[in-house]
């Protein structure tokens, strides 16, 4: 019977032993995997970073990790100097490296998109934000376009199409007077002084539609009017300088 207890503990020993010895291999198995390679610093994701985090508050979410240099990619950062005011432009999760290239402008990512209904085709302008609800027109929401033209020395405005879907607004795009994108001018500024800005606005057309969008940009002026699925769209008519106090 004590032979049976002695032989019981030696082999409870031995498993502790044996769990313990494979731990410490298995804890120790990228070191040695390394031993030999020139290795480099980089920023790896330790904790989840959602798309759109700012790179100055990621600080905790990453680490700074020895890697072979063969396995580290060419855009990987080494430090968060190097993404200093841009966004993360996509989910990222920890394991992977954290490259400067999945890094955005704030800008670029406010640029929301929307799905393309079927059958449709997408025409961009490029408009100025006072044409554009102050540039404040979002991806998904329906607008009119209006067009002002020059015809045989008769001025003509009209809303041409009604009930357009947006499908991506990109914001602050300077504009020919404009030095910096997306300006912030001082409470003291004037509206006179205030920076113009331009908007690029696409949406999703029928083909004929599309060419009427693409006509009254490239020979008159574009305007969008902000419309929802409930809003009449009866009543408009061809505004010339002969009825427009009519």
């Amino acid at each position: 019977m004590n032979r049976r207890v002695i032989a019981a503990v030696l082999a409870a020993v031995l498993v502790v032993l044996g769990g313990g010895l494979l731990y410490s291999y298995v804890r120790n198995a990228d070191a040695r995997a390394m031993q030999g390679m020139e290795t480099t610093s980089v920023l790896v994701v330790t904790s989840p970073i959602t798309k759109g985090a700012p790179a100055e508050a990621i600080g905790r979410a990453v680490q700074l990790k020895q890697l072979p240099k063969a396995a580290v990619v060419a855009s990987a950062a080494t430090d968060l100097s190097q993404l200093s005011g841009k966004v993360a432009g996509t989910d990222l999760v920890p394991g992977e490296q954290v490259l400067t290239t999945r890094f955005v402008d704030p800008v670029t990512q406010s640029a929301s998109t929307f799905d393309v209904p079927k059958g449709m085709q997408e025409v961009s302008v490029v408009l100025p934000a006072d044409r554009v609800l102050g540039g404040t027109v979002k991806a998904g929401a329906l607008v009119g376009v209006a067009v002002s033209l020059k015809i045989d020395n008769q001025m003509l405005t009209h809303i041409v199409l009604n009930q357009v879907l947006v499908t991506r607004v990109q914001g602050g795009v300077p504009g020919s007077s404009t030095t910096t994108a997306n300006p912030a001018p001082s409470a003291q500024a004037s509206a006179a002084e205030a920076p113009k800005v331009n908007v690029i606005v696409t949406l999703a057309l029928a083909g004929p539609d599309a060419e009427k969008v693409i006509f009254g940009a490239e020979h008159g002026t574009v305007y969008l009017t902000v419309q929802t699925s409930d809003t009449n769209t009866t009543g408009t008519r061809v505004v010339t300088t002969g009825n427009i106090y009519q």
